[in-house]
């Protein structure tokens, strides 16, 4: 979506920031084997814990209220398309992408990100 112009460089890494958070606070399930020994401890990955980075996580979908943390798990953590995400709501497809703007702008707002 950054690539297409459709989102500014504020809403892209806000989206990033809220997919690292999700990251961390181990909530990704691996989809294929990993060989190499992985130890989840809880320790700190990036300047915060696992349960630190939840807590934030969970904080910035509070702040942006239920339906546009829903557009952004959609699109920022599962990799989906806003139209695809308007479409499963019975939304019109092209008004997915003006919600994810507002969803991401609200974010942005969480982290208190230069305008």
């Amino acid at each position: 979506m950054k690539s297409r112009d459709q989102i500014t460089q504020r809403q892209y890494d806000a989206g990033e920031k809220l997919y690292q958070l999700f990251y961390k606070s181990g909530k990704l399930q691996r989809l294929t084997s990993n060989y190499d020994a992985v130890i989840v401890d809880g320790g700190k990955r990036g300047g915060e814990t696992a349960s630190e980075a939840e807590i934030q996580y969970n904080e910035a979908l509070k702040f942006v209220g239920r339906d546009l943390a829903s557009v952004l798990r959609w699109v920022c953590i599962v990799g989906s398309s806003p139209s695809e995400w308007a479409k499963k709501e019975g939304h019109a497809e092209k008004s997915g992408v003006t919600v994810l703007r507002i969803a991401l702008d609200a974010l942005g707002d969480f982290f208190r990100m230069p305008r």
